[in-house]
């Protein structure tokens, strides 16, 4: 049992590095604009909030990867940090 719950919020983490991949992606070509439209940052700041809110609701246990969880938590920080560039 122990096993199949670490594996379910590995998973999760999983899911999470893959949106996050995604989604960094899409802001990095939104960014590459000369301009940025009002549309454009709204965009990103609702990427940023999915991502944010979705860190939040990851819980991590004693036995969740390492790196795994560093990888989240730095990819939850960029968007964090970019959520507040964008509401400027």
């Amino acid at each position: 049992a122990t096993v199949m719950a670490q594996s379910k919020i590995s998973m999760k983490y999983e899911a999470y590095i893959k949106d996050a991949k995604k989604y960094m992606q899409e802001i990095n070509e939104i960014a590459t604009h000369e301009e940025i439209s009002e549309a454009d940052k709204a965009k990103m700041r609702t990427i940023c909030e999915i991502m944010v809110s979705s860190y939040i609701k990851l819980a991590p246990s004693v036995i969740t990867d390492k790196a795994l969880v560093d990888e989240v938590r730095d990819y939850y920080k960029e968007f964090e940090s970019l959520r507040e560039k964008v509401a400027k």
